[in-house]
């Protein structure tokens, strides 16, 4: 899991401290990195089965929806150009 999107190396959560907490972060116009204790994450997909990252340093969720391996970024958001808002849109109570 967690398939390495280009250009990933240059930013998002560092991972695979097991002292430092998860990290999410919304790639500019692309996947959603995640970082940190991954073995402290619970990722489950939409019938509730557990998906295991705890191996993993880092992982990259696809956000444009155009991956054809999600929940795992495959880096088609550069092939269908998804562009993304430059700030995360208010918290709706």
């Amino acid at each position: 899991p967690g398939i390495q999107e280009p250009g990933a190396a240059e930013g998002g959560p560092r991972g695979g401290d097991t002292d430092m907490p998860i990290k999410m972060m919304l790639t500019p116009d692309g996947s959603i990195a995640v970082g940190g204790d991954l073995s402290e994450l619970k990722l489950t997909d939409s019938t509730g089965q557990v998906i295991d990252v705890s191996g993993e340093k880092r992982i990259f969720l696809c956000r444009c929806g155009a991956s054809k391996t999600k929940p795992w970024c495959d880096g088609s958001h550069e092939t269908i150009g998804f562009k993304a808002h430059d700030a995360a849109a208010p918290l709706e109570s």
